[in-house]
């Protein structure tokens, strides 16, 4: 009773996941919010990017019923990127090479037939009867940063076509939101995507969407926190899975079902960071821009010192270079292993 009275005179901080998740994986990145009883999320918004925004709505809202966290609205986004599109993106690898991951708009595999823009792929945790809510992301967030100004914090691990519409609705929607955790902004990996893994070095994110992480980059933010390449240092190893798994729930079924083995966390850590910035062991402070040119380096993030930046609207950011992986292991089968706090 004491434990309950005390939670509920400390205010939790305020958060809006903005996702591209991608199926049936769904919200699982986000379970270090979802569950934290710090934390009470206003909403998810949707976007495309790893599937298209119905699909994912769809998967994300089963996800939620699965764990009982239905009271949590799930927005659906832009459907597009502001500018790119698949045209142009196969022209773009007609020129330049291969875009190694290209989320909506990947071939499909032999025997799979391609899911158009207002589709759902098979779900193959069930049908949900939980509801998307009514309105637009971009509006939400919007409404949101503007009715709790200087108190919500944004984790943005998708392309960030959501953020950037929400800026063109309300000039002054950056500037009143309390902290921006961004997953993408990858620099000097060229030499990475060509002798590692191509995909893990490509930075979906701000590629698939170019102008939009632009426009975030030179909005104004108070505080925005890049997670880039540290994030494929902690993978979901055979290991770390077991000792997820170890607890049985509803949570950690879905997990063990349908989590990326052998991936890095990638969002996983971006919702860590914004929960726990002790994790971060090392950073640099650089300034920010996105190419927009459409060249070989359309989409790719550029850093400047604040001597060498050419001052055309460019923002300062947090690159997180190392983290303490150990102990964002043992967050995330921390949060795995919690049962998710009543809003």
């Amino acid at each position: 009773m004491a434990i309950s009275a005390a939670r509920a005179q400390t205010p939790r901080r305020l958060v809006i996941i903005d996702n591209d998740f991608g199926v049936p994986v769904s919200a699982i990145q986000a379970v270090p919010l979802i569950t934290s009883p710090a934390v009470k999320v206003l909403g998810i918004t949707t976007v495309v990017g790893d599937s298209y925004v119905t699909d994912d709505v769809m998967h994300t809202l089963r996800f939620l019923e699965i764990i009982g966290r239905g009271d949590i609205p799930v927005y659906a986004g832009a459907n597009h990127p502001l500018l790119r599109s698949k045209d142009e993106l196969d022209a773009w690898e007609r020129n330049y090479g291969l875009f190694a991951w290209k989320g909506a708009w990947n071939t499909p595999h032999p025997g799979q037939s391609a899911i158009a823009p207002d589709g759902v792929q098979p779900m193959p945790a069930g049908p949900t009867r939980l509801k998307p809510a009514p309105g637009y992301a971009a509006a939400f967030l919007a409404e949101q940063v503007r009715a709790h100004p200087g108190e919500i914090s944004i984790v943005a691990a998708g392309p960030l076509t959501n953020l950037a519409l929400a800026i063109r609705l309300d000039p002054d929607f950056a500037a009143h939101v309390k902290e921006l955790v961004i997953m993408g902004g990858l620099v000097d990996v060229n030499r990475a995507q060509a002798s590692e893994d191509a995909n893990l070095y490509n930075d979906f994110n701000f590629k698939f969407d170019p102008e939009a992480a632009d426009i975030v980059l030179t909005a104004g933010f108070p505080r925005i926190r890049i997670v880039s390449s540290v994030a494929n240092k902690v993978r979901l190893t055979p290991a770390l899975l077991e000792r997820i798994v170890a607890v049985k729930s509803p949570l950690t079924a879905y997990y063990e079902r349908f989590a990326l083995r052998g991936l890095p966390l990638w969002d996983e850590l971006a919702s860590a960071v914004l929960l726990d910035p002790t994790l971060i062991t090392r950073s640099t402070r650089v300034f920010m821009r996105v190419d927009i040119d459409h060249g070989m380096n359309y989409g790719n993030a550029h850093v400047w010192s604040d001597t060498t930046r050419p001052h055309l609207g460019e923002q300062e950011v947090e690159i997180i270079d190392d983290i303490d992986a150990d102990r964002f292991r043992d967050l995330m089968v921390a949060a795995l292993h919690t049962t998710a706090p009543d809003q």
